[in-house]
C-alpha cells in the first residue's frame, strides 16, 4: 500500500515562501476558490488572511498566480482530511459495535461481585437473564460520540505534533521524535476527556441495569439517563469520574501513539504491519491504564445523588 500524501504543513514557511503563497493565498474569483469554499464551508479565516498579508509583505509575494498548482495542493489536503475523518468515524462505530458485548461484560465484572472473572460464565449469565440485547446496553451513547472523540484525539495529536516539530525546527514530513509523539498523544487524551467522560458515564449507568423488564429500570433510554443525571446536579453531575478518566485517557493515548510509531517504524508501512502495530499499541495502552478504568467505572456506576439546588 502506498503511503498517503502528507498533509500540507505551515511550519518553516520562511524557507518556502512560494509554498506559502500557493496554499494560503488563493487567486480571487477562480474556480479553485469556489471549490475550496464549497468543501470547507466558507472563506479563509481572518486570522489566516492576516498571516498571509504579513508574510507577503516580508517576501514580496504576488497573490494571483499558480492557480492550478494551488488548487491541486490544497484540495488534495482538504479532501484527504475529510476522508480520514469519515473513515475514522466509520471505523470507530464498527469497533464499538463489535466490542460492546465485551465492554458490558467488563463493566459488570468491575462493579458486581456476583459476576465471575470467567468470561464464559459471565457471558452466559447476562444472556440467560437479559437476552443477547443485554450485551448491547448503553451502546448508543458512544456511537453518537465517536465522531467527536476521534476528531478531538487525532486533531489535537496531529496539530500538537506539528507545533512541537516546528518549534524545534524539524522537517514536518519526517518521523517525529518519540517523546513528541508521546506528548502529542497525552494532549489528545487530555482534550478527549471533555467528551468521553459524560459519554462513558451514561454508557456505564445503562450497562449496570439488569433484568429484562424495562418498566423496572431506572432509565428508560439514553436521553432519559442524560436528563436524570443532569437534573440531579447539573453539568458537574455529568462529569462524575472525570479525574480517573483523565488518569486513564492521558497516559493511555501517549502510550498508544508512541508504541504504534515504534512498531510501525520497525515493521514498515504495509497494511498488515499497520494493523498489527495498532493492535499492539491498544494492548499496551490498556495494560497501563486498566487500574484507572476500574476506579472510573465504579465511580460512574453508582446511582446519581441529588445535589441541593437542583
Amino acid at each position: 500500500m502506498s503511503s498517503p500524501k502528507p498533509p500540507l504543513e505551515r511550519g518553516s514557511l520562511s524557507a518556502h515562501p512560494e509554498k506559502f503563497r500557493r496554499i494560503h493565498h488563493p487567486p480571487k474569483g477562480s474556480v479553485a476558490v469556489q471549490r475550496i469554499k464549497a468543501l470547507t464551508g466558507g472563506p479563509l479565516t481572518k486570522s489566516l488572511m492576516r498571516q498571509t498579508e504579513q508574510h507577503q509583505s516580508q517576501h514580496s509575494i504576488s497573490p494571483h498566480t499558480d492557480d492550478e498548482e494551488y488548487a491541486s495542493d490544497l484540495l488534495d489536503a482538504l479532501e484527504s482530511g475529510h476522508q480520514d475523518f469519515i473513515a475514522g468515524v466509520i471505523g470507530g462505530m464498527a469497533g464499538i459495535a463489535v466490542g460492546q458485548p465485551v465492554d458490558t461484560l467488563k463493566v459488570r465484572v468491575q462493579t458486581d461481585p456476583t459476576y465471575s472473572t470467567n468470561v464464559i460464565k459471565s457471558f452466559r449469565k447476562i444472556v440467560a437473564q437479559e437476552g443477547f440485547s443485554g450485551l448491547y446496553k448503553g451502546m448508543l451513547s458512544p456511537l453518537l460520540g465517536v465522531g467527536a472523540i476521534n476528531a478531538i484525539v487525532f486533531g489535537v495529536y496531529g496539530n500538537s505534533l506539528k507545533i512541537m516539530q516546528a518549534m524545534e525546527g524539524l522537517d514536518l514530513e519526517d518521523d517525529a521524535p518519540l517523546h513528541m509523539v508521546f506528548t502529542g498523544g497525552c494532549l489528545g487524551g487530555f482534550a478527549n476527556c471533555i467528551i468521553v467522560s459524560p459519554v462513558e458515564l451514561v454508557k456505564t449507568q445503562l450497562q449496570v441495569q439488569e433484568g429484562k423488564d424495562k418498566s423496572k429500570r431506572r432509565y428508560k433510554s439514553m436521553r432519559d439517563c442524560y436528563r436524570q443525571i443532569y437534573r440531579s446536579g447539573g453539568m458537574p453531575a455529568l462529569y462524575r469520574g472525570i479525574v480517573p478518566t483523565m488518569w486513564r485517557e492521558i497516559p493511555s493515548y501517549g502510550i498508544y501513539f508512541a508504541s504504534f510509531e515504534v512498531l510501525r517504524r520497525m515493521w514498515g508501512d504495509s497494511q498488515l504491519s499497520i494493523f498489527m502495530a495498532g493492535g499492539m499499541g491498544g494492548v499496551f495502552a490498556w495494560v497501563a491504564s486498566y487500574p484507572f478504568d476500574v476506579v472510573k467505572t465504579r465511580m460512574q456506576a453508582t446511582p446519581p445523588k441529588p445535589h441541593p439546588g437542583w
